[in-house]
């Protein structure tokens, strides 16, 4: 739901997102080692973690270990806060978590 308010405060139509990223394109690239959903950016970054583009380039993905996804969660809640009150910030904007 908080991802929802948040592509809702950019602007961003929930049928383009899941049509970029949706659940089944994603879970069937990583299911079946098929990434052709997806462009690489790199092979890894610092910390180890994928990034992806979405096929249509509006989006960026990175795998993260389940102790960031965990870490993520636990401050969800103020990340939320601060961008509805800072639209403007240059915080970097989290659409998902999946």
């Amino acid at each position: 739901m908080v991802f929802a308010k948040l592509r809702e405060r950019f602007r961003i139509p929930e049928d383009d997102y899941i049509a970029s990223l949706g659940p089944e394109q994603i879970l069937k690239s990583f299911l079946t080692n098929n990434f052709e959903m997806l462009y690489e950016l790199c092979s890894s970054g610092q910390s180890g973690s994928l990034f992806y583009y979405t096929k249509n380039k509006k989006y960026m993905l990175k795998t993260i270990p389940e102790r960031e996804f965990t870490k993520f969660r636990t401050v969800l809640k103020d990340y939320f806060q601060h961008m509805k009150n800072n639209p403007d910030s240059l915080i970097c904007r989290f659409f998902g978590l999946h």
